[in-house]
């Protein structure tokens, strides 16, 4: 398992803000938030790190979905912790298995990954994205042997 370079360790933590900063900002629950983040075309500017040239804060990024969806109301929050590692660990997940956020969210669903908290918050990120994706038996694909087996069934 690689380590997280200082610049992917900045993303974490910024997303780690985000998320936290929704609980006070967004006009949705914190399942919500996390699903619209993460489906969120805007947020590839942190899995491609642009992110970091940017000038725009955490409050900015809330506020930019409070705009562009309609409120809901705030049945399930989480706490400003869970959402800090939540945020966390979603980046960590994303660079280290080089998934796009879309991806990981499908793998990690917001009211799923609240589950993992508990658990998981303490360790150190990258043991604990390792843990998350062993216990979802998450297998990279390795896509020079699918390749092979595309060509040889499509020229038989």
């Amino acid at each position: 398992m690689r380590k997280l370079d200082i610049n992917e360790f900045k993303i974490c933590q910024i997303l780690g803000r985000i998320f936290k900063k929704s609980i006070e900002l967004s006009n949705f629950s914190s399942p919500t938030f996390i699903r619209r983040f993460m489906n969120y075309e805007g947020s590839k500017i942190f899995f491609d790190k642009s992110h970091l040239t940017l000038s725009s804060n955490e409050e900015d990024i809330v506020l930019e979905l409070n705009f562009l969806y309609l409120e809901t109301k705030k049945k399930t929050t989480f706490s400003k912790s869970e959402m800090y590692w939540i945020g966390y660990i979603y980046g960590a997940l994303s660079f280290l298995y080089n998934l796009p956020f879309k991806k990981i969210f499908k793998l990690f669903p917001g009211k799923e990954i609240i589950k993992y908290y508990k658990i998981y918050h303490t360790f150190d990120v990258e043991e604990a994205a390792e843990r998350m994706m062993e216990n979802i038996d998450y297998k990279e694909e390795d896509f020079l042997t699918k390749g092979i087996e595309i060509y040889i069934k499509s020229n038989l």
